[in-house]
């Protein structure tokens, strides 16, 4: 069932890539990985590192296999907690960006959402 759920989550995600066009149309995406790090740059971002490589990368992201949080809201507070769950329950995670980026040394995809399975 997670194969058929990833690649309907892969094909959906091609689907948009390639239905927008320019930079505004890619918004990375990571499915049924594991979260190999969590990193907090400062009061402001934190950084989620992936063990699998993320798909359809904005042109701006150059930043490897991780994904920006901006933690000053509610929702990143959020998704935060819900990334950190997952790395010390070394539980699969399925997350896809905003398709745009923030620089924090590096320039890295904001992630959108995350989603935890077992």
């Amino acid at each position: 069932m997670r194969s058929v759920l990833s690649l309907l989550v892969v094909l959906s995600a091609l689907t948009v890539a390639f239905a927008i066009p320019g930079n505004a149309r890619a918004a990375g995406a990571v499915v049924s990985t594991k979260i190999t790090g969590i990193g907090v740059l400062s009061t402001q971002f934190a950084v989620v590192t992936f063990a699998a490589n993320i798909a359809f990368k904005p042109l701006c992201h150059t930043g490897g296999n991780a994904m920006v949080i901006d933690v000053t809201t509610s929702k990143g507070k959020a998704l935060l907690s819900l990334a950190q769950s997952a790395l010390l329950a070394d539980l699969f995670v399925t997350a896809t960006g905003t398709g745009t980026c923030t620089n924090t040394g590096s320039s890295q995809e904001n992630l959108n959402n995350l989603s935890v399975t077992r």
